[in-house]
């Protein structure tokens, strides 16, 4: 393969053509061929020798190009070039496995696994270049259709345009014929591969009992499926990265966060997104995974690496709605799942193989979906754990009207810390309701408010957030906030009570009119709780 590479390198040289350029007369010199030419992004990579040897028709275009282009011999080189072409598909030719996998040592059994990778990849070809034929063979039946006389007898002659359109029709139908044997064959091989490379719980009971070690597929998945070590390891690795799912949470709430963008735009529902913008959540959500996970860059057309293992990530917020695009086939995909209504997410690793997507086509860029035995393949690494949603979506719909209904951001975020009693509030809840992205001033604005009609609030930063414990209110966490409606506790009230200003206070209940804290007091002991070592808020 090398020797291939090298020798269209040098004719590209001689010719003086970038492959932006080449690229350009590609498009012309294959119009008419079965193949057409690969994106300039793709062609940069089989010039690089990536899945070469299974496109000789590219090859011999990029020979005539050229050569047209240095004024060489065209003929010559092209059967050199060929001759060439003929030993790389030789060289990357399986070998025939031995007879036995107890007798195999460590290396052969590496090599099998290479074997399989690479089958794997010629797999995806043939399935990318079956779809392209069967994607042609509709458009060129429906051109047909529009172009038929339904009054004509008989077939169209061979010289009128509809007779060239049903010879063209003949050619693509046989290539697609063509390209679905080679194609199964691939498949059929890959599975007898697979199968050898697999054996039986007994055959490595006695290799370890003859050789002292283990058979080298033994991170096979849990549910008795094929085995795969790859993904059986990238499932280990990301539960031993994120024992309770709280990483993955993180990666969700700051795409959400990114993408909603509340403090400006003040949405908090998906349905307020651009189709764009929800189109970009799979990107948004892969990158903030490479950042938390501390994920390499995967090589080709793979999102991330992790020890050496490629894979993608796919989003989907419907459980199951993931769709993968062709060049995906026998790839590692970890695909991620969220609602937004429950709160919950779930992710999991699952192999892209055509025995787990339908049949049917999701969209124009031939993606397809998976089956139910894909969905049923998924290595899950956690499934339906929490994360943090907008208040706004939490409460009830007559509470979120009357918090949005006012004109000011002061007037909302009174509202909100109003009715979101006992429930901590981050700082997009915050910034969302006021529509600012800095709404610390406002929060201030509100707080010192707040305490005429009796309700305290308090962040995560302050030394006086374990008073809300006492009286049974959640503490807020860091950039977390937590208001509570609290009155004068009588003599009698065997309930917990808080100590402000001097006096004792309890939570209030629904029945209990408005009494204003201390404000003044609290005030002052808050800015000098450290100095003085007095809390204005102390549990008893």
């Amino acid at each position: 393969m090398n020797d291939l590479v090298l020798y269209l390198r040098d004719l590209r040289d001689s010719a003086g053509l970038s492959v932006a350029a080449l690229h350009d007369r590609l498009v012309e010199e294959m119009r008419e061929q079965l193949e057409r030419p690969p994106a300039e992004q793709t062609l940069h990579r089989r010039l690089r020798g990536v899945n070469l040897h299974i496109r000789r028709q590219l090859v011999d275009a990029v020979v005539v190009v050229c050569t047209r282009e240095a004024g060489t011999d065209t003929e010559a080189a092209k059967e050199y070039a060929r001759a060439l072409f003929d030993r790389a598909d030789v060289e990357m030719r399986p070998a025939e496995p031995a007879a036995s996998p107890l007798t195999d040592a460590p290396d052969d059994l590496e090599r099998h696994r290479e074997e399989i990778r690479r089958l794997r990849r010629d797999l995806q070809a043939k399935e990318i270049e079956n779809l392209r034929l069967v994607t042609e063979v509709t458009a060129v039946r429906q051109l047909l259709s529009s172009l038929a006389n339904p009054h004509a007898e008989g077939p169209a002659g061979g010289d009128e345009p509809i007779g060239g359109i049903l010879n063209r029709l003949h050619q693509l139908a046989a290539g697609a014929e063509e390209a679905l044997a080679v194609a199964q064959a691939a498949r059929d091989e890959t599975a007898r591969l697979r199968e050898w490379l697999a054996p039986s719980a007994a055959a490595r009971e006695e290799h370890r009992a003859i050789h002292g070690t283990s058979l080298g597929n033994e991170g096979a998945s849990h549910d008795g499926t094929a085995a795969d070590a790859e993904l059986a390891y990238l499932v280990s690795q990301f539960r031993r990265r994120d024992p309770t799912g709280a990483l993955m949470a993180e990666v969700i709430e700051n795409t959400r966060s990114s993408i909603f963008d509340g403090g400006r735009t003040g949405r908090f529902d998906w349905n307020q997104l651009h189709r764009t913008e929800k189109a970009l959540f799979t990107t948004i959500v892969a990158r903030a995974m490479q950042q938390t996970f501390a994920l390499a860059e995967g090589s080709q057309a793979l999102d991330f690496t992790l020890d050496g293992i490629d894979f993608d990530v796919r989003y989907s917020r419907n459980n199951g709605g993931w769709v993968f695009p062709p060049e995906l086939l026998g790839e590692l995909c970890v695909v991620i799942h969220s609602d937004d209504g429950t709160g919950q997410f779930s992710y999991g690793v699952v192999r892209v193989t055509p025995e787990y997507l339908n049949s049917r086509l999701a969209n124009r860029d031939m993606k397809r979906a998976l089956n139910t035995a894909g969905r049923a393949a998924i290595r899950w690494v956690h499934q339906d754990k929490d994360f943090r949603t907008s208040i706004l979506l939490r409460l009830d719909g007559a509470d979120r009207e009357a918090i949005l209904l006012p004109t000011t951001g002061h007037q909302r975020l009174t509202e909100l810390l109003r009715r979101a009693e006992g429930t901590p509030l981050s700082r997009d809840d915050i910034a969302t309701v006021c529509r600012q992205p800095d709404p610390n001033r406002r929060l201030r604005e509100v707080i010192q408010h707040l305490r005429t009609e009796g309700i305290l609030v308090i962040g995560g930063a302050s030394d006086d957030r374990s008073a809300l414990a006492r009286l049974g209110a959640p503490e807020p966490g860091p950039q977390q906030w937590v208001s509570l409606r609290l009155v004068p506790a009588g003599p009698d009230d065997p309930g917990p009570t808080v100590e402000i200003g001097g006096s004792r206070w309890r939570k209030a209940g629904p029945e209990d009119s408005e009494v204003a804290l201390p404000t003044d007091q609290w005030l002052r002991a808050r800015r000098t709780p450290r100095s003085t070592g007095q809390h204005p808020a102390s549990p008893s």
